[in-house]
């Protein structure tokens, strides 16, 4: 948002340093300029063409962009925000406003009223600088009626102001009314423009076809102003506008005011008011209850060329007012070549009371009235010159003309005017045809064809052209003398040579120049009679000039005058007069010891940068009486890099603007400044004034740099400094809504708001925290603390902004940090080591408060074996006060005592770190299940299948496992039954593409069965190559299978024969193992804890269901291959080694994960949406933190979704913390005592996010500034249980609009 300050909306005063005041103002003119162009110009031709309105002012829709066009309905209550502001006496206020604010180009439509439930909404509307808006107002009613105590005045009382203008305009803005719309800001004490121009406002008309309206704004003084020393520009190129109020009225002067169309209404006794006014056509209807009426203030130029400029005298009381006896015209001269004047009361032959107006040969003019024109015709020329939009009417006008007589020009015909003493009478007189034919030297350069009537003096027609001087000359070359009068048509020869002008710099000689001649580089220049105006160089001399100059240089698009001598010190306010936010540098020291009562800015404000450049201000005595500061009285810009000494104000009252060194009042930048022996004595009032016209009282407080700072003063410090008499005082300032930041004064102890001792300042301790601890050669301030031995190497006692003085740098003796101008070291601390579990603590002997605890963490106590290494970490909490270099521990392994670097392999491993004789340590394990090795698939086994020995019946099956739905069946290839005989390593007949050795694998009889359990999805399960099926025992690889002879007794693994139905023990369906590194993998059957098994007497290998394509095995002579059960219904896996190994249960997934620092505690395992919780951030150093939204480990992917109980907990260096998307609840004491956190983002889109799932005092103790974003409609409800989690009343909750 770009805003202004208007009287007291100083809190964004800061925003707005770069106007366009300083590029923008206009070149100085003259718009009466006879002939600067050639061919086919007259020398006479005035630069109001130039005028970038002559374009039409009529837009159709269609030339909008009406596509992405805004509409803004003030009635939508989703407008209204809040405003805070701090008052003159201190107090906060608070208002409801409609904040609309136009940052892009394109088209705006404003409807609608911001009236709601019988009270107005302020409403502001503000296009943005370097913005061109196409705004449409469409019926709105808007309303401006709040003010409030923004000065004192001790004669007046209280004085009033609006919070700002309805409508801003820095950029550009074309305005449009499709609906008669109103805007209205009125208050009797408010002297604020409606509507403020900085930038460029246009009125234009839309099409016939489209439906118009009339605007009508209305204000207590100016209808439309500017605030920044006449710079803004109104241009009325069409459309109707009603104005209750005049433009640029009194002290807001506009920089140029010009009307070429449409129709506007004045209702005020000051018409316009700007540097320059130029009117070429257009309807300006005016009415005024005052007779002493200005309708043009021209300060530079008031130029009219054609429009018709009526003023009707309205009923006062009795009487009807007349304007017999006003001016009309202020300022400068009018020039004045068309147009048409009808105002009550000007009889014939008036010509002005105070200003006279002139044509542009420099004929003095009076008002005549011409009749007998032809009835609703154009009048195109009058004696010459081309006049615009000058209508006939009903055949009779007034308009302003010189003595003698006159031509004028209605369509294509030519009228001869007379003055017969009484009124102008037409005459029968022929008009002369006149041939100008302009040479430079011997060169023609152009010709002009006009109608003048005989009697026309020749050497008069040029007499005011600004550039050029004329010698006028016959055909035959004969000169012509002054007194010739034109008597027939004739051909004139004029010869021009540049007009010289006075220029006067700086009071000194006269010297004449050419015009054009530009002004020297290497300065600013300005007019001190014109206040608002500058010139820059390469400026053209277009006029007689008396200017004042100063030293400028212009760096990164900014002008910077500099004071390089005291003379310069004299002209500096004259300068920021004129431009309030011109930049200022100071390039010498500035001794006042003889100019008491000096300021260098007087006036109400500055906005620009105030540089000292290392260089001082001292040895001034001051009357406050003249202001209770030395630089401005007000502050919204920057004043930086300045030193102060022997400064004095006294006065026998307090000043209620505040007082203060710099400023009374600080709105912007105080910087880099110092300030030694000030003294500000003040008696006989009381620290309170009573306000004249209420009870309330006005604060008067006093301060060493300002007496109220509500903007920013940094890297400051005041020595030997006193403020004596009535009223409070502060050692740095009264801090009211602003921040001060590493600024200290002179205490006789250490204090919490500044204070520091003397052997703090003379250590070199203050120059460090004032440098930031920068000391690259760009930092500000120095001082000589131990740099030299020599007997001449003096001592500095406090910091100075002197780069011949030593750089002050830290060292360390031991751990103790001491000040010095040698190079730095590091610290080294003596430290004490414990350990307790796996957590080692170092303490420094030195300083106790020099800590470091190392905490060594597996990624989790029981790891499932997947191939890969799994190394332990070591995270480093630093206390605050730790410095140096950090600690680095070493992790050393251990497997059953010996030091391994194996970390990938199963078993049990020892990590620990190693200090100061004391260890800290942690165990964790790998577990493997245990499978056979994988065989190769590059070689198949081709052992045939041949028929099975056993064959089992329908009836001996209990549940058939082969049944399962498709793709859930285990693979029926890996188990393998031996038969007698077989050899002492059997290969098994497997699906094509297998590749496990099922030696160890039993299928035990699919009697007896559980109910099947789902088996898990393909994509669940291990690789084939890394998932290895175990033997019924936990012995890893059994190198031989005995003969079936010496088969111990199997107890679950036999498969019974035909009409057996022994019950096994434990019989399950695949996917019920329990660990993984003990489980088996499932086979149709299987047994759940089969004993171990030597060599099965009976194990049948299943024959391949329809469908599947078993390859030949390599030992064809021993494997069986029972028959299917035909009530199975096997259909082929999808993927055959999908369900081999199933994925580790929930009970072996990690609780707690660590990754870059920050510790995850693990909410939910498995499934789609595994979770976590933010536990802690090792990095304590870190001052903006986000929560993720995810965050992958172990190549898993959680979703954050909580944040754990005193998660940041008493984090003093954390001051902005994003939360993210997924986070639904916070932790008790999340952020308890986080005294920097200033900033909670984020928290707002958790909809869900109540109060009920915030822990107590998740944000109790964090920054007295901090602010909470929450969405715009649920902040009341956030605002409340936010306060009840923590929050206090000087912490803001704010809506994300």
């Amino acid at each position: 948002m770009r805003k202004k300050f208007y009287h007291y909306n100083k809190e964004e005063i800061r925003r707005n340093r770069s106007r366009k005041m300083r590029k923008n103002a206009a070149r100085l003119v003259c718009i009466t300029t006879l002939s600067a162009t050639v061919l086919g110009s007259v020398p006479w031709t005035q630069n109001a063409s130039a005028y970038t309105g002559t374009q039409s002012g009529v837009v159709s829709m269609s030339e909008l962009s009406m596509e992405g066009a805004v509409t803004y309905d003030l009635s939508d209550t989703g407008l209204i925000t809040t405003k805070k502001l701090v008052d003159y006496r201190g107090k906060k206020q608070e208002f409801h406003i409609i904040d609309i604010n136009i940052t892009k180009n394109g088209t705006y439509i404003i409807k609608g009223s911001n009236e709601v439930n019988g009270a107005y909404v302020d409403t502001h509307i503000a296009v943005a600088e370097g913005v061109e808006a196409d705004i449409i107002f469409d019926g709105a009613r808007i309303k401006n009626d709040d003010a409030y105590c923004s000065d004192i005045n001790y004669c007046t009382g209280p004085t009033y102001s609006k919070l700002f203008p309805l409508l801003e305009i820095n950029g550009t803005a074309n305005i449009y009314t499709r609906e008669d719309s109103r805007l209205e800001a009125e208050h009797e004490r408010d002297y604020t423009a409606t509507v403020s121009v900085s930038g460029l406002m246009r009125m234009r008309q839309l099409e016939e076809s489209e439906k118009q309206g009339t605007l009508e704004i209305v204000s207590f003084l100016s209808a439309i102003g500017t605030n920044t020393s006449r710079t803004g520009k109104f241009y009325m190129e069409g459309g109707s506008l009603s104005l209750d109020g005049g433009i640029g009225q009194y002290g807001d002067a506009l920089g140029e005011i010009a009307v070429t169309g449409g129709t506007l209404a004045i209702a005020s006794n000051i018409a316009m008011c700007a540097d320059r006014i130029r009117i070429s056509g257009g309807r300006i209807q005016g009415k005024s209850v005052a007779s002493n009426l200005t309708v043009f203030d021209g300060n530079k130029s008031t130029t009219i060329t054609g429009g018709v400029i009526k003023y009707d005298g309205v009923k006062y009381g009795d009487d009807v007012i007349s304007f017999g006896g006003a001016n009309i015209f202020q300022g400068a001269s009018p020039k004045i070549m068309g147009g048409t004047f009808d105002i009550s009361g000007l009889p014939d032959g008036w010509r002005g009371r105070f200003t006279y107006s002139y044509d542009a040969c420099g004929n003095k003019l009076f008002l005549r009235t011409l009749e007998d024109l032809p009835a609703n015709a154009q009048i195109t020329a009058v004696n010459g010159r081309t006049v615009t939009d000058t209508p006939t009417g009903t055949g009779s006008v007034r308009m302003m003309l010189p003595e003698g007589k006159n031509a004028i020009r209605v369509d294509d015909e030519t009228y001869v005017y007379q003055y017969d003493g009484t009124k102008m009478v037409r005459s029968e007189e022929q008009s002369c045809q006149v041939s100008l034919h302009i040479k430079e030297g011997e060169e023609e350069v152009g010709t002009k064809e006009i109608r003048v009537a005989q009697g026309t003096v020749i050497t008069k027609l040029f007499r005011n052209d600004p550039q050029y001087e004329y010698t006028y000359r016959t055909k035959d070359g004969e000169v012509i003398e002054d007194d010739t009068e034109i008597t027939g048509d004739m051909d004139i020869y004029l010869t021009r040579q540049p007009k010289k002008y006075a220029l006067t710099i700086n009071n000194g000689e006269r010297e004449y120049v050419p015009y054009g001649t530009k002004l020297e580089e290497g300065y600013l220049y300005c007019d001190p009679d014109y206040p608002g105006k500058l010139y820059y160089p390469g400026d053209e001399v277009t006029y007689d000039m008396k200017i004042m100059r100063i030293p400028a240089v212009k760096e990164n698009g900014q002008w910077w005058i500099l004071i390089e001598t005291e003379e310069d010190v004299s002209r500096v306010n004259t300068f920021i007069t004129n431009c309030r936010d011109l930049n200022i540098r100071l390039e010498m020291d500035l001794d006042m010891q003889d100019k008491n009562n000096w300021s260098l800015i007087t006036g109400r404000y500055y906005k620009g940068i105030l540089d000292g450049n290392g260089h001082m201000i001292k040895n001034l005595t001051k009357d406050i009486s003249y202001g209770s500061y030395s630089i401005t009285r007000e502050l919204h810009g920057t004043v930086k890099n300045l030193q102060f000494q022997n400064i004095t104000f006294q006065r026998n009252y307090n000043d209620a603007d505040g007082t203060g060194v710099i400023c009374g009042r600080n709105y912007g930048t105080i910087e880099n400044c110092s300030f030694e022996n000030v003294s500000i004595i003040t008696m006989e009032m009381p620290e309170d004034v009573t306000s004249e016209d209420d009870s309330q009282t006005v604060l008067v407080d006093k301060g060493i740099i300002a007496g109220w700072n509500m903007g920013q003063i940094r890297h400051c410090y005041t020595s030997g400094s006193s403020i004596t008499g009535d009223g409070k005082g502060y050692e740095l300032a009264r801090n009211i809504e602003g921040t001060i930041e590493d600024s200290y004064y002179l205490s006789k102890e250490e204090t919490e708001d500044g204070g520091r001792t003397a052997e703090q300042f003379a250590s070199g301790e203050i120059c460090w925290e004032l440098n930031g601890g920068v000391t690259d050669g760009t930092q500000r301030w120095y001082q000589n603390i131990d740099g030299d031995s020599s007997e001449d190497y003096v001592k500095d006692l406090f910091p100075v902004m002197a780069p011949d003085h030593d750089t002050v740098r830290v060292r360390y003796d031991g751990c103790t940090r001491k000040y010095t101008n040698h190079e730095p070291n590091v610290p080294v601390h003596d430290l004490v080591y414990s350990a307790e579990g796996n957590v080692l603590t170092a303490v420094c002997r030195e300083n106790t408060e020099h800590a470091v605890t190392a905490v060594v963490t597996a990624g989790a106590k029981s790891i499932e074996y997947d191939g890969k290494s799994h190394a332990a970490t070591v995270s480093c909490e630093y206390s605050d006060g730790w410095i140096g270099e950090k600690e680095s521990y070493e992790i050393v392994y251990t497997r059953q005592g010996q030091e391994t670097t194996d970390l990938t392999s199963p078993g049990t491993i020892t990590a620990s770190i190693t200090a100061g004789g004391v260890t800290a340590k942690t165990e964790y394990i790998i577990k493997k299940t245990v499978t056979p090795s994988p065989v190769p698939t590059d070689a198949p086994s081709q052992i045939p299948t041949v028929s099975p020995a056993i064959t089992l019946s329908p009836d001996q099956s209990g549940k058939p496992e082969a049944s399962r739905e498709p793709g859930t069946t285990s693979k029926p290839e890996e188990s393998v039954t031996p038969v007698p005989g077989q050899s002492e390593k059997p290969e098994t007949s497997r699906e094509p593409g297998t590749t496990k050795k099922p030696e160890e694998s039993v299928t035990p009889a699919p009697v007896q069965s559980e109910k099947p359990e789902t088996s898990r999805e393909p994509e669940t399960t291990s690789k084939p190559e890394e998932s290895v099926t175990p033997a019924p025992v936990q012995s890893e690889k059994p190198e031989t299978s005995r003969e079936p002879e010496t088969t111990s007794k199997p107890e679950e693994s036999v498969m019974p024969s035909p009409g057996q139905s022994e019950k096994p023990e434990t019989s399950r369906e695949p996917g019920t193992t329990k660990e993984p590194e003990e489980s088996v993998t499932p086979v149709p059957g299987q047994s759940e804890k089969p004993e171990p098994t030597k060599k099965p007497e009976e194990t049948v290998t299943p024959a391949p269901s329809p469908g599947e394509t078993t390859e030949p095995t390599k030992k064809p002579e021993e494997t069986v291959t029972p028959a299917p059960n035909p009530s199975e219904t096997t259909e082929p896996t999808k993927e055959p080694d999908a369900a081999i190994t199933p994925a580790p249960v929930t009970s072996s997934t990690p609780k707690l994960l660590e990754k870059k620092g920050v510790s995850y505690q693990v909410t939910k395992a498995g499934g789609k949406n595994p979770a976590v919780a933010y536990q802690k951030n090792s990095e304590k150093s870190k001052k903006n933190i986000k929560v993720p939204d995810t965050v992958t480990i172990g190549g898993v992917k959680y979703k954050v979704t909580s944040i754990a109980p005193k998660a940041f907990s008493n984090n003093k260096k954390l001051t902005r913390i994003t939360i993210g998307k997924n986070v639904e609840e916070i932790g008790k004491k999340a952020f308890y005592n986080c005294r920097n956190l200033r900033n909670i983002r984020n928290i707002w889109r958790q909809f869900r996010l109540t109060g009920a799932k915030v822990g107590n005092k998740a944000f109790a103790g964090i920054n007295e500034k901090a602010v909470v974003t929450v969405p715009d409609k649920k902040r009341k409800a956030y605002e409340k249980w936010l306060q009840k989690k923590g929050l206090t009343a000087t912490q803001k909750v704010v809506s994300d609009q």
